[in-house]
């Protein structure tokens, strides 16, 4: 799923940190976790996500995603996002910045490059509040897709495939996502937030 920071004039040479724990609700019942790790050190940010899901529908499934990604002076250098589904891989991508371009790797296989420079993510979007963008790189679409203000601290990303996400701040940290798919609506809820200077 879907990010940069503001760095003052000076470097940074104290490591930062910040740790955030999202239950995840499907009709009022907790069917998941999703994990987020945000740590700058100097001009180097790194994001990590974690989220483990089940729920039963007609069938039950349960649904692992695994995502991590590097910043250099706001831009990012590297990201990978695996995927899997009841034990099975569904998605595997690798972002790297080569200087100039961007290259794209799907499961080990097709390369794309794209001409063009990432600054925010989807995974930015839970620790850094959308105030200024407009839009954000999906790892998952592999585009940029455009973010909507819906009002104070509340926003709304469309998605390719007709699903949506809205997002709630507080602080300048997100509290709340309510997810809609084609598959199911979803809530991510923050429950746990620590800051480390």
């Amino acid at each position: 799923m879907a990010v940069v920071f503001i760095l003052g004039s000076g470097e940074n040479v104290w490591p930062q940190e910040q740790q955030l724990l999202y239950g995840i609700h499907r009709r009022g019942e907790k069917v998941g976790e999703l994990s987020y790790q945000q740590k700058t050190e100097g001009t180097q940010t790194t994001y990590a996500i974690r989220s483990d899901v089940k729920v039963s529908m007609v069938l039950s499934f349960r649904v692992q995603a695994w995502e991590h990604s590097v910043y250099k002076n706001n831009v990012l250098q590297s990201s990978s996002l695996l995927r899997k589904v009841n034990g099975r891989e569904r998605t595997n991508r690798q972002i790297q910045n080569t200087g100039n371009k961007i290259t794209i790797t799907n499961k080990n296989k097709a390369t794309l490059e794209k001409d063009y420079v990432i600054r925010y993510g989807m995974h930015c979007l839970y620790s850094t509040e959308p105030l200024t963008q407009t839009s954000v790189f999906s790892d998952n679409y592999q585009q940029f897709l455009a973010i909507e203000r819906l009002g104070p601290q509340h926003y709304r990303i469309k998605l390719p495939d007709g699903g949506s996400n809205e997002y709630f701040y507080q602080d300048g940290i997100c509290r709340r996502v309510k997810l809609k798919s084609t598959l199911f609506d979803a809530e991510f809820v923050l429950h746990t937030l620590k800051l480390q200077p």
